[in-house]
């Protein structure tokens, strides 16, 4: 009884200090939030239709991974453009921006979908991409305190898509002091941090590259490995929302209790058994078990790592590094979708799988070696 009561009031004490972070969320990050969920929705129901929605017209597997690769090279490409033009701009006109582009890219993907039209959709898409990833980063950074700054990453990771709404309209931006704006300390910082960025970045390089194997065809695995229907794919990743969702809730209390950059390398560490059953179940069941879980432990890293860069990059540089992070997740992501596609024609989903898992653990391995703390001699 003792031991149950005591477990109680620990519950209860943490959650009251959750609610407190939250509390300790500033005006533009609330906008900030609501914009997010509201775009949410719609992003979420275009992600899980458009696969479908290309393979309904005929086209196939290897179209689907040329798109992401269109689109991810692109976001490549224009990222350090877009980290410059983020500073010009501002956050709030950056972020309005993205999502006006990206409502007019998905606009001429339905509406005119023909295989030119879809590449030069896709490069716009890719554009506003990039936008929106240098300037989310920063924005949250610049518009947070170091108590609730974790959990803000987190409860914003979840609904990376920004899109124009009155939210966003509505901020009202911090100004910056000139020496934080200088066009050149961006520049500064990398010649004088080569090492750090190097090791910062290449992590999630390798784990782009792994991701982009599988990841933009979940929808497509589903249906040809086990012959689910769409409304029970939609279900699952409607589920699978509900389990980032919790991940993301638990993520900075846990951050703080074991460090941020542990938590990355645990939870990477502990999703890949599930990857693996993901891609290899011999039941249904099993397999939807594994994505739920996966998806909870992979996602709920990523804030605490994005807030693990930031905190270690100078104001006037982190629009900069914010576009190397978006380049390194975005070169990653333009190549291997096509291969995948190429791969599932011809041989099925198993040889992706493989690549991802075997990426996944390098990866994680990366982050232990860079940043796991030693203990000193």
């Amino acid at each position: 009884m003792t031991t149950v009561l005591t477990a109680t009031r620990a519950v209860g004490h943490g959650l009251r200090e959750y609610g407190a972070r939250l509390r300790l969320f500033r005006p533009n990050a609330r906008l900030y939030l609501a914009n997010l969920v509201i775009t949410g929705v719609a992003m979420g129901v275009f992600r899980l239709i458009f696969n479908f929605f290309v393979l309904a017209r005929g086209f196939d597997e290897t179209l689907l991974g040329s798109l992401v690769t269109i689109n991810s090279l692109t976001s490549l490409i224009v990222a350090l453009p877009m980290g410059y033009l983020a500073d010009v701009l501002g956050r709030k006109r950056s972020l309005l921006l993205a999502g006006g582009l990206t409502s007019a890219s998905i606009a001429l993907m339905v509406v005119v979908p023909s295989v030119p039209m879809l590449y030069a959709a896709n490069v716009l898409f890719g554009v506003s991409q990039s936008l929106a990833a240098v300037t989310n980063s920063p924005f949250l950074m610049e518009n947070s305190g170091e108590a609730e700054r974790t959990y803000l990453f987190s409860f914003s990771s979840g609904l990376q898509m920004a899109s124009q709404s009155v939210p966003l309209a509505l901020m009202r931006m911090p100004i910056l002091a000139k020496s934080q704006r200088t066009v050149f300390a961006p520049l500064t910082y990398a010649q004088s941090h080569p090492k750090l960025l190097g090791q910062l970045i290449s992590p999630m390089f390798v784990t782009a590259i792994g991701a982009g194997m599988i990841m933009p065809f979940m929808n497509v695995f589903f249906r040809q490995q086990y012959g689910q229907p769409d409304p029970a794919i939609g279900a699952l990743f409607a589920w699978g929302s509900l389990a980032m969702g919790v991940g993301l809730f638990v993520a900075p209390p846990l951050a703080e209790r074991i460090g941020k950059i542990q938590l990355v390398v645990i939870t990477q560490a502990l999703s890949i058994p599930f990857l693996i059953l993901l891609g290899f179940a011999p039941w249904y069941w099993l397999s939807v078990v594994a994505y739920l879980v996966r998806v909870a432990l992979m996602n709920m890293s990523s804030p605490i790592y994005q807030t693990f860069v930031m905190e270690r990059v100078e104001p006037g540089a982190r629009a900069t590094v914010a576009s190397l992070v978006s380049m390194s997740w975005n070169f990653g992501w333009a190549f291997s979708p096509i291969i995948s596609g190429w791969l599932q024609v011809r041989f099925g989903f198993a040889p992706p799988f493989m690549l991802t898992i075997a990426l996944y653990t390098v990866s994680v391995a990366m982050y232990w070696i860079f940043f796991w703390p030693r203990k000193k001699a």
